[in-house]
C-alpha cells in the first residue's frame, strides 16, 4: 500500500470514528431534568426497550424536537438517523444508529453535543418507553453521556504521526517531509514492481504504455487459442460419436445377420441403444433367440401357432425397446413370414 494511499485510508478511519455507532439515550434510576417536569425514573430498562419497539423496528432521530414541533405545522422533521437496537448497560440505556448521510455529516462536525429522549411515562413520572429522540445542544435530561464521548479517538494528525513513524512531537513541516521522502520511496517501488511485471509478460519496456500493449496483445492470442480448443473440441465430439455410431451399426447388423429375433425390424432403435450403452445392448442382443433356416426359433410357440404372442424374453426385449407388446408381436410375425 503506498503512502498515499494508506493517508487516505487513516481519514477515512478518523472521520468514522468520529461518528458514534451507540448513543446514550436514557439514563437509570432517577433522572433528573433541568427544567421542573422531573425528576423520572428508568426502572425496568428490559421492559422500557421493548415498549419503545413495540409494533416498529426503528425510532426516529431527529433535530431539536423537530418531529413534534415542525411536523404539525406542516414544516419539514426530516429523520437524521434510526435507532435500530437498544442495549441496557449500567448506566442506562445506549441506542445503535443507523445514520442518514446528513445525519453522518453532522456528527462528523460535531454539530451537536447531545440528545433528548422524548418519553412515555406514567402519573407516577415512571417511564414506560422511549418515542424519539432528538440531537441537541441543551438536553433537559441530566447524565447523559454527550455525544463523541463513547470511546475517544486520536486525531486524524496524530494518527499520520504515528503512521509514519515520527515521534509524537513531530511538527506539521516533519510531517510533510516525511510524506515526500515515502513518495520518493513509493516511487522507486512502483518502478521496480514495473520491471517485474514487465519481465514476466516479455515485454519490450517497462512503460506503463509497453505493459498495457504486451497485455492486450496476450489477451487476444489468448482468444485465439480458447477459439482453437473449442473447434478442436467440437470435431473431436464429432469423430467419437460417428466411431461410435460405426460401432453399433456393425454389432446391430451382426446381430441380423445371425437371425437374431426382432432385431432387423427395430434396427434404428438397437443403434440408438448400443452407442448409449454398448456394452448392455450387446448384452440384450446376444440374449435373443435366433431363427433357424425355416424362420422359427428352435423352441416353437406352445399352443395355436397362428396366435400372434410374446414369450417372456420377447416381452423383456419389448419393454427395453419401449414398443407396446401387440406391436412388437406383429413385427415379429411379418418379419417371420
Amino acid at each position: 500500500m503506498s503512502t498515499q494511499t494508506h493517508i487516505a485510508l487513516l481519514a477515512e478511519q478518523t472521520l468514522e470514528a468520529s461518528i458514534p455507532q451507540w448513543i446514550h439515550i436514557l439514563p437509570v434510576g432517577d433522572v433528573q431534568t433541568v427544567d421542573d417536569r422531573g425528576p423520572y425514573r428508568a426502572l425496568n430498562l428490559p421492559a422500557i426497550i421493548a415498549a419503545s419497539f413495540d409494533a416498529r423496528s426503528r425510532i426516529p432521530i431527529d433535530e431539536n424536537h423537530s418531529l413534534h414541533l415542525a411536523a404539525g405545522k406542516g414544516l419539514p422533521s426530516p429523520a437524521r438517523g434510526w435507532i435500530v437496537e437498544m442495549d441496557a448497560r449500567a448506566d442506562g440505556i445506549w441506542g445503535r444508529v443507523e445514520w442518514s448521510k446528513t445525519g453522518r455529516e453532522m456528527m462528523a462536525e460535531r454539530q451537536y453535543r447531545s440528545v433528548s429522549p422524548v418519553i412515555l411515562h406514567t402519573d407516577k413520572k415512571e417511564i414506560i418507553a422511549i418515542e424519539a429522540v432528538s440531537l441537541v445542544n441543551r438536553p433537559n435530561l441530566r447524565g447523559l453521556t454527550a455525544l463523541n464521548m463513547e470511546h475517544p479517538t486520536m486525531t486524524f494528525m496524530e494518527r499520520l504521526i504515528e503512521a509514519l513513524g515520527l515521534t509524537p512531537d513531530a511538527t506539521e513541516e516533519d510531517v510533510m517531509k516525511a510524506i515526500a521522502a515515502t513518495k520518493k520511496d513509493d516511487e522507486v517501488a512502483m518502478q521496480s514492481a514495473l520491471v517485474t511485471v514487465g519481465t514476466a509478460l516479455g515485454a519490450a519496456g517497462t512503460s506503463p504504455d509497453d505493459l498495457v500493449n504486451t497485455a492486450r496483445a496476450l489477451n487476444a492470442a489468448n482468444a485465439e487459442l480458447t477459439q482453437t480448443v473449442t473447434a478442436l473440441q467440437s470435431e473431436n465430439a464429432t469423430l467419437k460419436s460417428t466411431a461410435a455410431r460405426k460401432t453399433a451399426e456393425d454389432a446391430v447388423d451382426a446381430a441380423i445377420r445371425a437371425k437374431r429375433v426382432g432385431v432387423k425390424a427395430s434396427r434404428d432403435a438397437y443403434i440408438s441403444m448400443h452407442m448409449e450403452n454398448a456394452e448392455r445392448t450387446e448384452a440384450i442382443l446376444n440374449g435373443l433367440p435366433s431363427l433357424d433356416d425355416t424362420q422359427t426359433t428352435a423352441t416353437p410357440p406352445s399352443g395355436d401357432v397362428t396366435q400372434t404372442s410374446l414369450n417372456s424374453e420377447q416381452m423383456k426385449v419389448a419393454d427395453l425397446l419401449g414398443i407396446p407388446h401387440d406391436a412388437y408381436a406383429k413385427t415379429l410375425a411379418a418379419e417371420k413370414d
